[in-house]
């Protein structure tokens, strides 16, 4: 009922740490035999494909978006993954945003692409690149993170520039959202 252009989930669908029964009871019932993880992303694929439907079947110029954990997942678990040795979504949080991109199931992606240029773990040099490469058609817009210049990671000053840079040569990231 409300004229809005468009819907924005966070990237919060099964908590980072800590699970341990509160879905039990549901799995039991509900989990046909599936492995407990491959269970939990499909609740969560079901989740962005209805909202998805719903939004296309009232309005269908809303765009929807996400703004999933920077890492989809390592090579060294998935040879599609990033050159990155951080959390991984698809495993961690049941989130598997580069199906939904191939899907269609979203208009754009922000990624949460916290790290600083040449961050051994998680590479802003390398996960912008990865996301571009990976929309599947969709757009993307970087996700840096300007308040990470006065905490205590002590950021250089031209980081976020250089990273706007950066988003600016590749032709799939068209704009960034800062964090």
């Amino acid at each position: 009922r409300y004229d809005i252009d468009g819907v924005h989930f966070d990237d919060y669908f099964y908590p980072y740490s800590g699970i341990t029964t509160e879905d039990q009871a549901a799995y039991a019932t509900y989990g046909g035999g599936m492995p407990l993880k491959d269970w939990r992303r499909d609740n969560v694929n079901k989740l962005i494909k209805m909202v998805h439907d719903s939004i296309q079947a009232v309005k269908p110029r809303v765009k929807f978006g996400v703004s999933p954990f920077g890492i989809w997942r390592n090579q060294s678990t998935d040879a599609s993954g990033s050159a990155t040795n951080g959390l991984q979504s698809y495993d961690d949080i049941y989130c598997d945003t580069k199906y939904w991109l191939q899907q269609g199931w979203i208009d754009y992606v922000t990624p949460q692409v916290y790290w600083r240029m040449g961050y051994a773990v998680a590479n802003y040099s390398v996960l912008a690149p990865w996301w571009n490469q990976n929309a599947s058609s969709r757009h993307v817009y970087g996700g840096p993170a300007p308040y990470r210049r006065f905490n205590s990671d002590n950021w250089p000053a031209w980081e976020v520039v250089n990273q706007i840079n950066l988003n600016r040569t590749l032709p799939n990231v068209l704009g960034s959202v800062h964090f």
